[in-house]
């Protein structure tokens, strides 16, 4: 009996052809172009980009503690400001209650002076 000598050919049995066909349906593979973009990024320039970011955000906080700060600073003093207000206000009104006419004709009479108007002789319509 002859041995039937089985040659090993190049093409391609009818099943693998089909799922040539059926692959060639497809555009391109999933998160291809996404993996294209990170690719093109170096080390260094997203070290640069996550460095200032970083930068960005601690200097905004920085900012705000400030202001907060400022904005304390700011009613601390407005807090001063009213005191010192009715401070001299209160001042002023004793110095009203001490110098007021009434305080003055008092101590007039007490000197001996007496009440009157002196200032010029009287004048006479005709």
């Amino acid at each position: 009996m002859a041995k039937k000598h089985h040659q090993h050919t190049l093409t391609r049995p009818r099943v693998a052809e089909g799922f040539k066909r059926w692959q060639s349906l497809r555009s391109e593979p999933l998160g291809s172009a996404a993996g294209h973009e990170v690719e093109s990024i170096s080390t260094a320039r997203f070290a640069l980009l996550v460095l200032g970011i970083a930068t960005i955000f601690t200097l905004y906080i920085g900012h705000v503690y400030s202001t907060q700060d400022l904005l304390d600073a700011l009613h601390q003093m407005r807090r001063e400001n009213l005191r010192l207000h009715l401070q001299a206000n209160q001042l002023r009104g004793e110095l009203d209650k001490a110098t007021g006419p009434s305080v003055i004709y008092e101590q007039a009479a007490v000197l001996g002076l007496e009440d009157g108007f002196a200032y010029a002789p009287l004048v006479r319509a005709q």
